[in-house]
């Protein structure tokens, strides 16, 4: 076993033991070079590690931080990513994986309530919290309805700023379920967890002012960063 990954497997079991709280500052890696006896590239490797798994981030001005044990990501009339993400200081982030055009399923055109021989626009995004991936997304919205859509959105990356522009000024919930699965292979990857890791699952339908649906989606959150809070 490389030595990095043993200083990666140490500096875990401390923070599992509480030796570092979560909010703390972890040492500097000058401190942890000389604890360890390596130099700080290794330590910046192990220390990578950690963030990649959520479970440090680094913040500007104060080092190294240990991430709170789950992000409190809520649930309820109105879900707005980006804002879900500033109300707990953290830094949002969104990055598209892929987009498609196609006929809408069955399922699809019965939750959009629209015609099953129509297009829809399917897009699938990573949400990033603190530079970690913890939320994958796939969206899928009648293209008829706003044929611009993705366009608008390649440039916003706000599911909220995109539909302003489109004419739709708010719009909420119509019902959330919520089931749990283990992420997969590609899953794993994509959101940097282990395979078999614990994802919550939500599944959803947002609707406008008129009750008219405007999305079909299911989100995949990492279950040992995120609780889901559900409100009223």
């Amino acid at each position: 076993m490389s030595i990095y990954y043993q200083i990666y497997e140490s500096l875990k079991k401390d923070l599992s033991n509480n030796l570092y709280k979560p909010g703390e500052k972890l040492p500097s890696e000058k401190v942890l070079s000389k604890r360890f006896g390596v130099n700080r590239h290794t330590i910046r490797r192990s220390l990578q590690l950690l963030k990649n798994e959520g479970i440090l981030f680094s913040k500007r001005g104060s080092g190294i931080i240990v991430h709170d044990n789950r992000f409190k990501y809520k649930i309820g009339k109105r879900v707005r990513f980006s804002q879900n993400i500033l109300n707990e200081n953290y830094v949002p982030e969104t990055t598209i994986l892929r987009s498609e055009i196609r006929k809408a399923s069955k399922i699809e055109a019965k939750n959009l309530e629209i015609n099953s021989k129509h297009e829809i626009l399917l897009i699938e995004t990573i949400g990033k919290i603190n530079n970690v991936p913890s939320i994958k997304t796939k969206r899928v919205i009648s293209n008829k309805r706003f044929p611009d859509f993705f366009d608008i959105f390649q440039k916003q990356l706000s599911i909220t700023k995109t539909l302003k522009i489109l004419g739709v000024n708010d719009f909420f919930r119509k019902n959330t379920l919520v089931t749990a699965e283990q992420a997969d292979s590609i899953q794993a990857n994509l959101l940097h967890c282990k395979i078999n890791s614990p994802l919550l699952k939500t599944t959803y339908i947002n609707q406008d002012l008129n009750l008219i649906p405007i999305e079909y989606s299911q989100t995949w959150f990492v279950g040992e960063r995120i609780q889901l809070a559900l409100e009223n």
